[in-house]
């Protein structure tokens, strides 16, 4: 396992913050009763040493203060769900901490071992509650060692030079171990969540692909049985009835072996295009043709691969001229799946208007029908792969043409709009790029 860098990307650490916002006000709120209580608890230890004097009505205001802070800091905390309000009270609270432990230690006998320990160990308890994403969130640790090292070295009994070398150096240690170890918490801390997250997410796209996978075989089990009954149907009607049928019958049961079989074909293109779309995406194959005629061999191809539809309509309108690279097969796919999908959901009565144009930018394709139309709240939907609206599910098919035609507009580097509302017809307009031969 790689170990990953402390610090994140900015919309990685608003979420690593969030994840762990109630954990690290946790944290805080643990080391704001901590501190509290322990200032509690000397009051009887200030008293004893000080009396009924101003000092010691000073010394009971600051821990008074202190620990409305905290309880403050508490609220705060628990009511909030932004880091940042969390890392202003925490470090607040611990630069509060700092000057308060310094007027403590003033209230302690002279000696060094009533002082050093104490101080080390809330040392150690700020670096470790500290929010982990400010840079500065080792000010008040460092304040309160250096300020209460320069009690104990100005205030307390005075020392001998190799008790103090030891006294710096125990707080050098001290500051420099543990700020060590809370670095290297939260440097593992955001490594597993990291890593945890990668793990959630290549989870989930397994997930996705095990449902397509399924909503895969299913479409296909139901949309195959159609077209196979048909040529069953078909064979069995010429297997055993050939000899009463005449020429006029057998032309039609063989023309609807064709269009079945010609479904089942369309069927079966439809899943190997969405099967190899993420794996083995075929490379763009511009082809040089002359645009005018192109278009209208197109416009030809068009009519005639869709008898079903009498009432469609091709308009040419193509302000460009001369030799233009284009994808030909990529084009005729997109536009016979607009095409398909327009007569498939327009009545018999219906109008579909084909426009192919063209200007100095590329290609304009657009498809108009006067359909079923498809509800706004579904709108943004309509490229997932086998979703179908749901006035759309009374009519065959498998949800997959538009998300093919999404599929191959974005991989000519071209544009998909659709505009729509029931009972009002569909409008798909895509706008392809003229392709370069250094940008195959």
């Amino acid at each position: 396992m790689t170990a990953t860098p402390a610090v994140l990307a900015p919309a990685e650490e608003i979420l690593y913050r969030r994840h762990f916002l109630r954990q690290d006000g946790q944290r805080t709120v643990y080391g704001c009763l901590v501190g509290a209580l322990f200032n509690l608890a000397l009051l009887r230890n200030d008293y004893q040493l000080l009396g009924d004097s101003t000092a010691f009505h000073v010394l009971v205001a600051l821990r008074g203060a202190f620990t409305i802070l905290s309880v403050a800091t508490l609220i705060a905390l628990l009511a909030s769900s932004r880091p940042r309000i969390h890392d202003v009270m925490a470090i607040a609270w611990g630069l509060a901490v700092a000057p308060l432990t310094v007027v403590v230690a003033l209230s302690r006998p002279d000696t060094f071992t009533h002082n050093l320990v104490a101080e080390i160990a809330t040392v150690a308890l700020l670096y470790l509650i500290m929010p982990d994403n400010p840079r500065w969130r080792a000010l008040p640790s460092l304040l309160l060692s250096s300020g209460s090292l320069g009690v104990l070295l100005l205030a307390k009994q005075p020392i001998g030079g190799v008790a103090l070398q030891s006294v710096v150096f125990s707080y050098l240690l001290a500051n420099v171990a543990f700020f060590v170890v809370a670095r290297q918490i939260f440097r593992y801390r955001r490594q597993i969540w990291r890593n945890e997250r990668v793990a959630r997410e290549l989870a989930q796209e397994r997930l996705e692909m095990l449902q397509m996978k399924n909503r895969l075989v299913t479409t296909l089990s139901h949309e195959l049985r159609t077209p196979l009954n048909a040529v069953a149907s078909s064979a069995s009607l010429l297997t055993d009835y050939n000899a009463r049928l005449d020429d006029d019958q057998r032309g039609a049961i063989r023309r609807r072996m064709d269009a079945a079989i010609a479904r089942m074909t369309e069927i079966l293109d439809q899943a190997l295009f969405i099967a190899r779309r993420d794996s083995a995406r075929p490379p763009r194959q511009p082809v040089a043709v002359d645009i005018g005629p192109w278009l209208e061999s197109l416009a030809g191809e068009t009519r005639a691969l869709h008898p079903d539809c009498p009432r469609l309509a091709v308009r040419l309108d193509c302000a460009a001229a001369g030799m233009h690279r284009v994808d030909p097969e990529q084009t005729r796919l997109i536009l016979g799946n607009l095409v398909a999908n327009a007569c498939k959901f327009t009545a018999g009565d219906g109008k579909v208007e084909v426009g192919l144009g063209c200007d100095e930018g590329g290609l304009a394709l657009s498809v108009c029908d006067e359909g079923i139309g498809i509800p706004a709240d579904e709108l943004p939907r309509v490229f997932d792969s086998f979703y179908r609206a749901g006035n759309a599910r009374l009519h065959q098919g498998t949800g997959l043409g538009l998300t093919i035609v999404k599929e191959a507009t974005e991989r000519l580097g071209g544009k998909i709009h659709v505009a729509s509302a029931p009972g009002r017809g569909t409008t798909v307009v895509v706008h392809l790029p003229w392709l370069e031969e250094a940008h195959v």
